[in-house]
């Protein structure tokens, strides 16, 4: 019994942040108020939008930064997964960025939705 009470607890919360990232990416701005957001001389962008980071892959260049943008209506950072290398809380409308100068694959992810993750690849120029 009291198996199925944990069960039944882990599935109510489940479904729970299910509904809620759906109901937050039917009310919140997608990624075209990133796009707006980002100058150029910032660099290379990747919106932060429904949970998720736009694009999830990117290819730089080293020595190019690349630039975060919270589109989200809650905090999030985007944090290297090696030894937490760069990153910072964002909450909405808030930006992050970082160069990257060694050619190398650079995977991150936001350290409150660790589901949240993404790949910069950086090449030689």
């Amino acid at each position: 019994m009291v198996q199925k009470v944990g069960f039944r607890r882990r599935l109510s919360i489940s479904c729970a942040l299910l509904l809620s990232a759906a109901l937050a990416s039917l009310v919140l701005p997608g990624p075209s108020m990133a796009d707006t957001a980002l100058q150029p001389d910032e660099g290379r962008g990747v919106s932060i939008s429904a949970f998720t980071f736009e694009p999830a892959t990117m290819t730089v260049n080293a020595g190019e930064a690349v630039t975060w943008v919270n589109t989200d209506g809650v905090p999030h950072t985007s944090t290297g997964a090696l030894n937490h290398q760069w990153g910072q809380v964002m909450t909405r409308g808030e930006s992050f960025s970082y160069t990257f100068d060694t050619p190398g694959i650079y995977a991150y992810f936001c350290e409150m939705h660790p589901a949240m993750v993404g790949t910069i690849t950086v090449v030689a120029e």
